[in-house]
């Protein structure tokens, strides 16, 4: 293998780290995002089956039966009733 293949082969390697970083972040970054906010209200009840209006009112049925996140890192209230329901369905 000669210093020209060498170099092909170093490249192809550093962008596939680089891709693989940039999945990372689009991972990261999508589970950061508010649904709430960042969905429009057919995509919200294409994902969650409700609107976003009703999804609240049902927040806020359940909230005061549910402990507030301790931690800054914890999932809100939201994004754990959210979570539920791509769960169930």
């Amino acid at each position: 293998m000669d210093d020209l293949d060498l170099f092909g082969n170093l490249q192809a390697v550093e962008n596939l780290e680089i891709i693989e970083m940039d999945a990372e972040i689009i991972r990261n970054s999508r589970e950061a995002l508010n649904p709430f906010q960042h969905l429009s209200d057919g995509q919200f009840i294409g994902m969650y089956r409700l609107s976003k209006e009703l999804c609240q009112t049902v927040i806020d049925m359940v909230r005061p039966f549910m402990k507030e996140p301790s931690r800054q890192s914890a999932l809100t209230i939201e994004r754990r009733y959210i979570s539920e329901i791509i769960k169930t369905k």
